[in-house]
């Protein structure tokens, strides 16, 4: 992707971030954050992986 802002400043290249990837993101930031204080694990402990089916977009 960065090979391609390189060679052409005028060619846009298309954005990962949509909508939908924000919104599963922030929910979660806010599960991790829920888990943590309920569990006692500390936030930075659990990690945060969004497995998403474009398909099933």
């Amino acid at each position: 992707m960065l090979d391609q802002r390189a060679g052409d400043g005028n060619q846009a290249v298309p954005s990962l971030v949509t909508p939908r990837m924000v919104l599963l993101h922030t929910l979660a930031h806010v599960l991790i954050e829920e888990w943590s204080l309920e569990a006692g694990y500390p936030a930075a402990s659990l990690r945060e992986r969004l497995y998403r089916e474009p398909a099933l977009s």
